[in-house]
């Protein structure tokens, strides 16, 4: 009997989601058409090995969730709440650990056949997510492929293993980036926001290039430029200049094209960040060749620089930024956009307002993993032009993308069932089959099964009209007391 469970059973979790009662932690979704089942079950339990006391709490938390789902027509569910060992020892966590595993080896596995691989390598992107806004018990680092941006490593973690969550991301990169190179994949380059220390080991330990994402780089540009651009009437041609009140988004925005078109060196950086000053000036000589700036006809819509205090004052400020500063690691024009796409994503399987233990964080992270990795660049119908509501003057192309696929979620499913029809059979003493997982044929909960109805359905029927009988032949023995209890009165 167990084995006709197990054949159609899926495993949910979300009952204790922190493991702090790991005998209930699941829910043993049965494929069940009809409520009395709910004795059959009952009657299995009690053929089993469990002890008494173990019983006694599986039916009081029976009773109290019994609750009915329906994943297909014509078919009903009964969540059941199985005292086993199947979640404590980790099976189903296991299953999923090794399914995202193979989404992450395939992902390499694409990367390699890509024709840029054999001549550069590949450049990956990290960054980390923590699972609170403060003191975080969870940190994540995810690695994604500059090329194909699928995840190919991640790597989690917690506070027991290091305390500060202010420092966790070197550890976490230390963790994740050689467990990518461990899968064969040539990294030539590692891109993240602005961390000294995890470029010290990029750099030193594994003798990769290191480049940081463009967007931290110049977030603060903007600050920066008001301290020049605006003040007190006092201060005003002393500290800042009315001639740079309008370059505040403009410089931002230059900044941005530099990086985007030099020629991938830290010195032809520096030249085209310093050359903005005199672009503001009239002086076009060092701009680019293609752009507009060099026709005859160009007239510069903001406000010509001629004071030379501000213009000095311009120049330095340029010079203080990350950009200019760190030229060799900006000089790439690597953006680490896809990894806080991901990061989104993984608020709907890890939402920072619950805390989840390290075990369920994990298997819902790799969960995560497998939906990315299976819908990210998928194809699109069409596009439309949003308008930014920060930014009027701005409207941002949208794709209308293609409906996402979730295959992993039977892919899942399918390992699972046949890793348990072998787990669980020392529970009923029984020699495991002799057939391999390969070969064992697992029937599909998401499918129906058709309009088939078996002997015991027809017996069990049979039984209800029955009971319905009794029923009626009940209800007219209450009439005639009724009518004795009038006599008497």
């Amino acid at each position: 009997m167990l084995e006709e469970f197990c054949s159609g059973a899926s495993i949910v979790d979300g009952v204790h989601e922190c493991g702090r009662a790991p005998e209930y932690s699941v829910a043993i979704i049965l494929p069940i058409k009809k409520w009395f089942m709910h004795s059959h079950v009952l009657a299995f339990c009690q053929g089993s090995t469990f002890d008494s006391a173990s019983l006694q709490r599986w039916e009081q938390c029976m009773s109290a969730t019994f609750t009915t789902v329906s994943f297909a027509p014509h078919a009903l569910y009964i969540c059941v709440f199985v005292f086993c060992t199947v979640y404590i020892a980790r099976l189903y966590c296991d299953v999923v650990n090794n399914a995202a595993e193979e989404s992450m080896s395939r992902a390499v596995e694409d990367i390699k056949g890509l024709p840029s691989y054999e001549i550069n390598g590949e450049w990956v992107i990290t960054d980390a997510r923590h699972d609170s806004t403060a003191n975080a018990y969870h940190s994540t680092v995810p690695c994604l492929s500059g090329s194909t941006h699928r995840i190919v490593g991640i790597c989690t973690v917690s506070q027991q293993e290091h305390r500060v969550a202010q420092t966790r991301e070197l550890e976490c990169t230390k963790l994740v980036l050689p467990a990518v190179l461990a899968r064969g994949l040539v990294v030539s380059e590692v891109a993240h926001d602005y961390q000294p220390a995890v470029t010290k080991f990029v750099t030193d330990e594994l003798k990769c290039l290191n480049s940081y994402d463009t967007w931290h780089g110049t977030k603060n540009v903007a600050k920066m430029m008001g301290k020049i651009a605006k003040g007190k009437v006092s201060c005003k041609d002393v500290t800042w200049f009315p001639q740079l009140a309008d370059k505040m988004k403009c410089t931002k925005v230059h900044l941005y094209w530099c990086m985007r078109n030099c020629d991938g060196t830290a010195e032809d950086l520096q030249v085209r960040i310093l050359n903005i000053s005199n672009h503001y000036q009239g002086n076009h000589l060092s701009c680019h060749q293609d752009s507009p700036c060099r026709s005859p006809l160009y007239e510069c819509k903001k406000v010509k620089l001629t004071n030379p205090m501000a213009i000095d004052v311009y120049s330095k400020t340029l010079k203080k930024t990350l950009i200019y500063r760190y030229a060799k690691y900006y000089c790439r024009c690597r953006d680490t956009f896809w990894v806080e796409s991901f990061n989104h994503q993984l608020l709907s399987y890890l939402p920072k307002r619950i805390h989840f233990g390290t075990r369920t964080f994990v298997m819902r992270m790799y969960l995560a993993v497998m939906d990315w990795n299976e819908n990210t660049q998928r194809s699109y119908t069409s596009e439309r032009f949003c308008p930014v509501l920060r930014r009027p003057d701005r409207h941002i192309a949208s794709k209308v993308l293609v409906a996402k696929k979730f295959n992993f979620v039977r892919n899942v499913w399918q390992k699972y069932v046949a890793q348990c029809r072998y787990s669980l059979q020392p529970l009923l003493g029984a020699e495991p089959e002799s057939e391999s997982l390969e070969t064992i044929e697992i029937p599909d909960p998401f499918e129906e099964d058709g309009d088939v109805v078996s002997e015991d359905d027809e017996m069990l029927c049979e039984d209800d009209e029955m009971l319905g009988e009794d029923d009626e032949m009940l209800g007219e023995d209450d009439e005639m007391l009724g009518e004795d209890d009038e006599m008497l009165g």
